[in-house]
């Protein structure tokens, strides 16, 4: 059985109200790192600083699977003032650059190697491995994983120290690259070797078909601690090997930056594509450097300059990069670590900034009805009478912008949100998510997509570890993306489920259900009778489940809520061990996600209680 359960940080303040004083942000100042509009830092805690950009989140299993229906249009409800993001230390200070100047940097873990001007190797940070302990010579190119380093000589040989891989085959090359569990250099005619270290199952050195004019070598957390390699062609296509991150990203590039699951280029132009689910904030850009946070698994930062010499940071983890505003000077190089990166100004001299942790308090959602509500882990959405989109929450990522339209169905999942509109299509944001036509009648998110067309065939896209989008043929009423599996209703009310089934969250018992919900680990439904039948792991007891008539049934990491028929809310699990912090009312609809849950009153306003600030989640996992 593969523990693929990480965790990570216990980071959720349970029982804090949906409430509080609002505060609209200030806009950010032009080149700085970039924020959602509306969550920028407040002053105490950030000052001298700009906020981040856009990035997508971690995940959790979608919330309400069915669609719903198509709103009578009334005046649309204004988004929801968003509460002020408060900044977290990521850990403790990195050590202050040395002196340079520097013509060359490079940032892993948490350290950086620079070449000075006569090709000498300094590097500095964590020392753990020895990985700081730079040989002399005279180095042309350098290059930083977490715990060791390579250079290439004024020869073309490649030379490591720390806690490196196995040796590299000779030379002489033109460029090297690093990751945890292998380094690969590119030769004058374009070839790329990589070599691997035995530790990681990987051993040996292999040659990457083509020839490439840039490459970089990534480490893919998770099951398996899997790798790849990505290479720019001679006609600047960008090609990953091996598996699904193999295909061709449309260019053409001049350079590339990739962390495994996301790739950028730079074209000609100076515009960065990101593939992947992260996009780019517009702009004209020279450079462009990105790093997988490895504790994390599915979280990246990305960094770039713009024409300007300004930094710009992005991504979608909960800590966002930070450049120092105002900027020292401008830069003419960039690079990116797991928990902080490193520019060079003009005079060669390196400035360092850390990740810090955005916190966005919940905001009280903009008056007016609401028909559906939808919560993921750092952001919430919820549709209006009108069908009108409304998401609030981290907006690292641009999930919180939805596209403008009416929609019937939202359901916000892990790095992107859907939504169905009028005319049955699904639409996600953020991302450039490929989606299949529709028209379809139900939308489920989690790690991936599922949807029912409306001769109700299960379609499902995204990644597909485990085999979680291979849906089985058949005619569906029902239908929910979990983190590992999915799950379904036929028209005769039997639950079909597919993809992991490690804790048995897809041996659905047989019976006749009106209702059904894929978590991360588990899968509970509703039967003709009204009670709630669960398979699969939780944290609690099954004799906790509330008893029935139950409506409708949402799961959680570690607990669960369900709606009586009366509209009652009932909640069970570790964070939700009794009714007591449920605010009164009735409600239609719930929806949970670590710590926090969110329901639709009768009323068609929205209510959140339990963990209301958008922040760290403390459960990841690692596919």
């Amino acid at each position: 059985m593969h523990m693929r359960l990480l965790l990570v940080a216990v980071a959720l303040a349970l029982g804090a109200a949906c409430s509080g004083a609002s505060e609209r942000a200030p806009e950010p100042a032009p080149g700085a790192a970039v924020v959602p509009a509306a969550t920028a830092p407040p002053p105490a805690a950030a000052a001298a600083r700009t906020p981040p950009p856009a990035a997508t989140p971690a995940a959790t299993p979608a919330p309400t699977p069915t669609a719903t229906p198509a709103p009578t249009p009334t005046a649309a409800a204004t988004p929801p003032p968003a509460r002020v993001n408060r900044l977290v230390s990521a850990g403790p200070p990195v050590a202050d650059p040395p002196r340079g100047p520097f013509s060359e940097i490079s940032v892993g873990g948490r350290g950086a190697c620079a070449l000075t001007p006569a090709g000498e190797a300094v590097c500095w940070g964590d020392n753990d491995h020895g990985q700081i302990d730079a040989p002399a010579g005279a180095f042309v190119a350098i290059s930083k994983a977490p715990a060791y380093a390579c250079a290439l000589t004024d020869a073309g040989e490649v030379a490591c120290w720390g806690d490196h891989v196995s040796r590299a085959p000779p030379g002489p090359y033109v460029a090297i690259t690093t990751t945890q569990s292998h380094a690969c250099a590119l030769t004058a005619d374009g070839e790329a070797r990589c070599w691997y270290d035995d530790r990681w199952g990987l051993a040996g050195t292999i040659s990457l078909p083509g020839r490439y004019t840039a490459i970089s070598a990534v480490w893919v957390t998770g099951a398996g601690q899997t790798s790849s390699t990505c290479g720019l062609t001679d006609d600047g296509e960008i090609d990953c090997f091996p598996g699904w991150f193999g295909e061709e990203r449309l260019g053409p590039f001049t350079s590339l930056a990739s962390d495994g699951r996301r790739t950028c280029g730079l074209t000609a132009a100076g515009e960065v594509r990101c593939f992947g689910s992260t996009a780019a904030p517009p702009g004209t850009y020279t450079a462009v450097s990105m790093r997988r946070i490895h504790s994390l698994g599915q979280s990246s930062h990305i960094c770039a300059l713009t024409e300007a010499g300004t930094a710009v940071c992005w991504g979608d983890a909960w800590t966002a990069m930070l450049p120092p505003d105002p900027a020292p000077g401008r830069y003419t190089a960039i690079g990116v670590g797991e928990e902080y990166a490193c520019a060079l100004t003009e005079a060669g001299e390196a400035v360092c900034w850390e990740s810090e942790e955005i916190i966005v308090e919940q905001p009280d959602p903009a008056p007016g009805r609401y028909v559906a509500v939808s919560d993921a882990d750092f952001h919430t959405c919820a549709l209006t009478e009108a069908g009108e989109a409304v998401c609030w929450g981290r907006n690292t990522g641009g999930e919180t912008d939805p596209p403008p339209g009416r929609y019937t169905a939202i359901s916000a999942g892990s790095g992107y949100t859907c939504a169905l509109t009028e005319a049955g299509e699904a639409v996600c944001w953020p991302g450039d998510v490929v989606i299949p036509p529709g028209p379809y009648t139900a939308i489920s998110v989690a790690g991936h997509v599922c949807a029912l067309t409306t001769t109700g065939e299960a379609v499902c896209w995204g990644r597909n570890a485990y085999g979680k989008t291979d849906a089985p043929p058949g005619r569906y009423t029902a239908i929910s993306a979990g983190w590992f599996h999915s799950c379904a209703l036929t028209e005769t009310g039997e639950a079909v489920c597919w993809g992991s089934n490690e804790w048995g969250e897809s041996d659905a018992p047989a019976g006749r259900y009106t209702a059904i919900e894929a978590g991360p680990r588990g899968t509970c439904a509703i039967d003709e009778a009204g009670e709630a039948r669960c398979w699969g792991i939780f944290a609690h007891d099954p004799a906790d489940i509330p008893a029935g008539p139950l409506s409708q049934i949402a799961l959680g990491w570690y607990d669960a809520c369900a709606l009586a028929e009366a509209g009652e809310a009932r909640c069970w699990g570790i964070f939700a061990p009794d009714s007591a912090g449920i605010p009164a009312g009735r409600y239609t609809a719930i929806s949970i996600s670590p710590g926090r849950r969110c329901a639709l009153t009768d009323a068609g306003d929205v209510t959140c209680w339990g963990a209301t600030e958008y922040r760290a989640g403390f459960l990841f996992w690692a596919e």
